[in-house]
């Protein structure tokens, strides 16, 4: 590939890719404080400039203006690194002014800074959060004049019209010949358009789905290149967003763009552009650097890298492919348009079995069904995330089930009418048929298909042209009911397909059981609750796992939950079970994760456990009010966070270590409510921690309001302290301009009551976005400061009902409710869900092992009673007005009901 770097005079480069650099500057003119020149087995194998607390690089160049590429990265595994670029003006190096700030670097990548010709005298320390780092190349490239005068035409308009030059004029040179018009979405088709070029030119050239042969390129006459439009398109004239790019990157030249008579071009822009010189750095499957290719911004792809060069792939997993980190597939010819990353995907063998739900989101550009092994496609492609897939009339989906399936389409208005048939592999029988009407079928709407034929492949197929969303198939062991005698959606143990199904099909105000068992939802995230006031019971917090396990190169705060209660969605329950989201953390010491994501209000958790390591619990509704009570959430970074009024109440908060390997800090909060807000607020929580530091929380954004009340600090999983650098109890940097917090803390304590509560903890809050402003802010609160964060404040009018809804009944063997929900278990895994006229009053047949308990007014099921060995001490009765609550004395937890103290057995002490 010939390639033009229009360099300047005054281009610098002092590149340690390859080469050790001097142990003692000056290095050709560039300063620094320290070296590093590590061996290829010693950390990351980095040779350049030491970037550490004291580290710095300057230099001096001309009075040009031009770009700075800077190439760093941290020098050992783990590390982050982002640095400063300042100017000076007196006669001494100094960061005196900073122009530049850069991103976060976790690996090795090259940044650009553009300078002007006032910028000169260039001084680069990293920033002050930064691990150690190595800067391994700094260049500069004088900004060259060109000749090429940039244009862009408007083919939707007849005529065309030039948008640009401002003259209306095509610059000289410029021909369009032979070209048809189509009308105000194709715009032409046919002909041509000649440029004379200079060099490296950028060229934007609209996209059309209809386009059917690819752009031919001459160059001096003869064929150079093809580049291929057809892309999602529908846009009319004045709207640039759906393109594709060619990027020329030679020396001058008459470039002639040759259009079929089936390719239509929307638009035609040409621009004078910089080549810059980039790499590609290709990974395995477990994000281990395996090559690294020099090439330029605008270059095509050449080869990938072969299978052979990746670790052994386990039995039970298939390559896929190779991927960019936006997950699309990377393939020969593509244009490099930067720094890229590019790695393997190893995933598992689908296997279709009971439980399994198969989800495939044919508006998603990133899937790709030759990935999944239980669905083939014909006569169909991506259209756009709109519409998702367009098929033509013989085209047809084909899902594998393993006997049972529930099998959801979702369509698009803009389907042509006709029929969508479902029928079996098996015998051919149809399962379903729907009618469809184009224009009036309502987008999204959901085609539902129970199939129960034996194995088979069954056939999604239409008599007219379609778009379709998405397919979803639910493998279960029987088609979900509600059992109408005790009002619940009895889930199979571990059936993840099955509880997906309840919590579709179940209305506002029922509820869902669970089992113990785990229910594995793969990599599907968002499993939503959309109905309001609806309960999801499990049968212990500790047997039933609801989880997920999203791809760790899709972490997000927004796109990984386990499970979302939707916006506004009002009065969901949850007891009695653990939401896990088991993204790999640990493979980057990062990911955002969520467990549960609450946009609801009035959400209630009453022995749940969360677990995940950062962004764990996300609520996410201002104004909305929430409560928990008795619950468990671990994490590392921010991992209760968002915003909204939450009360917490005996729960435990588990620090898991911040990195793999030890060492770091966790942040319990990080709040961004609003003034309205009253924020989150901690009642006798306990905090455990494998992490040596942990800080209350972060002023995430607005007006964030955060609170502990009565903590106690549990050193069983490990020593840890509330301080180091920038922890001062609290984190003092905001994490955005003027987030000033509301933090507060009171009779922090041990077990056995030491508390650790300074008198005073005046703490510096510094706004870094903000000038690095400051704030001094006292975050210990009095006693009758302390007394303000009730409940009752917390959560307003609706306290009352949470903490209603959170009342546990109490079994009476005397007195069985016929009417009431009992649930029945025993150690050897029975467990069942019945109506008190279903249990009797007759105990001499129960095994000694049988438990019985029974439900409250949300259907979570309170204390276990032994018919066979009631328990001493505590009256069984229907939990009313009594106060209870908890402490711990001497490292045992006491319960303390109506002045009287009960051991965990409920002997009273």
């Amino acid at each position: 590939m010939s390639v033009a770097m229009m360099a300047g005079e005054n281009d610098l480069l002092w590149d340690y890719t390859e080469a050790q650099i001097p142990t003692s500057g000056p290095d050709r003119n560039l300063y620094y404080g320290a070296y590093v020149n590590d061996a290829p087995s010693t950390n990351l194998g980095l040779n350049g400039v030491k970037m550490n607390s004291s580290g710095y690089a300057y230099f001096t160049k001309a009075a040009v203006a031009g770009k700075l590429k800077l190439t760093f990265g941290p020098r050992k595994q783990g590390g982050k690194i982002a640095l400063m670029v300042h100017t000076w003006a007196g006669e001494t190096p100094a960061a005196e002014t900073k122009i530049a700030e850069t991103e976060v670097m976790d690996e090795l990548q090259t940044v650009v800074i553009d300078l002007t010709e006032a910028q000169n005298n260039i001084y680069i320390t990293r920033t002050s959060s930064s691990a150690e780092g190595v800067l391994q190349k700094i260049q500069f490239v004088e900004n060259v004049a060109r000749t090429f005068v940039d244009f862009k035409i408007e083919f939707r308009d007849n005529p065309y019209t030039v948008l640009l030059p401002e003259s209306g004029e095509l610059p000289e040179g410029v021909l369009v010949l032979g070209t048809t018009y189509n009308g105000g979405q194709h715009g032409i088709y046919g002909g041509s358009i000649t440029v004379p070029v200079d060099g490296p030119v950028k060229f934007t050239i609209g996209a059309c789905q209809f386009s059917g042969s690819e752009i031919q390129i001459k160059k001096n006459g003869a064929d150079y290149a093809t580049v291929n439009n057809n892309a999602a398109c529908g846009e009319t004239a004045g709207n640039f967003a759906q393109f594709v790019t060619y990027v020329y990157t030679g020396d001058a030249a008459e470039l002639t763009f040759q259009f079929a008579g089936n390719t239509y071009v929307p638009y035609f822009f040409a621009e004078a552009t910089d080549i810059m010189p980039c790499e590609i750095i290709f990974k395995d499957q477990n994000g281990a650097e395996i090559a690294r290719q020099e090439t330029y911004e605008g270059a095509e792809l050449g080869i990938l890298p072969e299978v052979s060069a990746l670790p052994e792939i386990p039995t039970g997993y298939a390559f896929r492919g190779w991927f960019y980190m936006n997950n699309k597939k990377a393939k020969v010819g593509d244009i490099i348009s930067g720094n890229t990353t590019i790695q393997a995907k190893v995933t598992p063998v689908e296997v279709a079995t009971v439980g399994t739900v198969c989800t495939y989101d044919f508006a998603d550009q990133t899937f790709y069904p030759e990935d999944h092994e239980l669905v083939d496609v014909a006569n169909g492609a991506y259209h756009d995330g709109t519409h998702g897939w367009y098929f033509d009339a013989n085209g047809s989906i084909h899902v594998y089930s393993p006997g049972t399936s529930v099998i959801v389409i979702t369509l698009c208005k803009y389907s042509e009418s006709g029929t969508v048939n479902i029928t079996s592999g098996f015998d051919g029988r149809t399962v379903a048929s729907f009618d469809v009407v184009k224009d009036q079928t309502p987008d999204g709407t959901e085609l539902v298909a129970n199939y129960s034929n034996g194995p088979a492949w069954v056939t999604i197929s239409w008599t007219a042209k379609q778009y379709i969303h998405k397919v979803v198939v639910y493998n279960v062991e029987n088609f979900m009911e509600k059992d109408e005698t005790t009002g619940y959606y009895m889930v199979p143990a571990g059936d993840a397909a099955s509880f997906i199904l309840a919590l579709v099909q179940a209305e506002s105000g029922e509820k869902i059981f669970l089992p113990n068992g785990t229910y594995d939802l793969g990599e599907t995230v968002l499993t939503t609750i959309s109905k309001n006031n609806i309960s999801i019971v499990g049968q212990s917090m500790e047997g039933v796992i609801i989880k997920n396990a999203p791809d760790a190169a899709k972490e997000s705060i927004d796109k990984t939950a386990t499970l979302k209660i939707n916006k506004n969605v009002s009065g969901t329950y949850l007891q009695d079970l653990t939401i896990q989201n088991a993204l790999d953390y640990y493979k980057n010491d990062n990911g955002r994760a969520v467990a549960l994501w609450d946009q609801g209000t009035k959400t209630v958790c009453k022995n749940v456990r969360l677990l995940s390591f950062q962004d764990t619990y996300y609520s996410n509704l201002q104004g909305a009010v929430k409560y928990f009570e008795d619950c468990e959430i671990h994490g590392t970074v921010d991992f209760i966070c968002g915003d909204g009024s939450v009360y917490f109440k005996n729960n435990l908060l588990y620090c898991e270590k911040r990195k793999k390997d030890g060492g770091g800090s966790d942040a319990l909060t990080a709040n961004n409510g609003p003034a309205t807000d009253k924020g989150y607020v901690f009642e006798g929580c306990t905090v455990k921690s494998e992490c040596p530091v942990v800080s209350f929380g972060r002023a995430w954004n607005n007006k964030p309001s955060v609170a502990f009340l009565n903590t106690i600090v549990d050193y069983s999983a490990g020593q840890f302290g509330f301080e180091s650098g920038d922890i001062q109890r609290w984190t003092k940097k905001l994490m955005n301009a003027n987030a000033w917090p509301k933090f507060g803390e009171y009779n922090t304590h041990l077990a056995d009551g030491t508390v650790l509560t300074p008198a005073s903890n005046v703490v510096t809050f510094v706004d870094e976005k903000s000038g690095n402003a400051t704030q001094n802010i006292e975050t210990v609160l009095s006693a009758d400061q302390a007394a303000a964060y009730t409940m009752e404040n917390t959560l307003g009018d609706w306290s009352a009902t949470a903490a209603s809804d959170a009342t546990q009944a109490i079994v009476d063997l005397n007195n069985i409710d016929p009417e009431a929900v009992y649930m029945i278990e025993n150690p050897n895994g029975y467990c069942e869900v019945l109506v008190g006229s279903q249990v009797g009053n007759s105990w001499s047949d129960w095994n000694e092992e049988d438990l019985l308990r029974k439900a409250n007014g949300r259907g979570g099921f309170g204390p276990a009673e032994c018919p066979r060995n009631p328990k001493q001490g505590i009256d069984n009765t229907e939990v009313s007005n009594s106060k209870v609550t908890k402490i711990v004395r001497d490292g045992q937890l006491i319960i303390v009901r109506d002045n009287k103290e009960y051991n965990v057995l409920g002997a009273q002490l």
